[in-house]
């Protein structure tokens, strides 16, 4: 009975080594696979700070106008081109909504068009 006994021990002893063993292996990959999310993230945060650094840059207001003032030709705004809100003409409240009715549904046969 005690060699039945003692037998068994060494094959739980020999079970658990093994279990061990994986579980040490299995650790060692997830360790891994941390380790590269990590310096993934990294290398994310990197490309942010450069990201956000060229944005501030481009988005600079004096470059801004450079570039208005060499490809748009703008003018002042002339007192004529102001209207009071009177001067538009009131469309009828069926009409108003047929259009807008109209305007939405093309909109959204472009946009179906678009994903297709």
């Amino acid at each position: 009975m005690i060699r039945f006994v003692e037998a068994m021990m060494v094959a739980a002893t020999i079970v658990v080594a093994i279990a061990l063993y994986a579980v040490k292996y299995d650790t060692g990959q997830v360790a891994a696979g941390i380790a590269d999310l990590k310096g993934q993230i990294r290398d994310e945060r990197e490309t942010m700070t450069i990201l956000r650094a060229e944005w501030s840059l481009l988005n600079q207001p004096e470059r801004i106008q450079q570039l208005a003032e060499k490809h748009l030709e703008l003018e002042p705004v002339r007192s004529s081109q102001i209207r009071d809100l009177g001067d538009i003409p009131e469309m009828a409240s069926d009409e108003a909504m047929a259009d807008l009715v109209e305007r939405s549904l093309s909109a959204l046969g472009r946009r179906a068009d678009q994903h297709r």
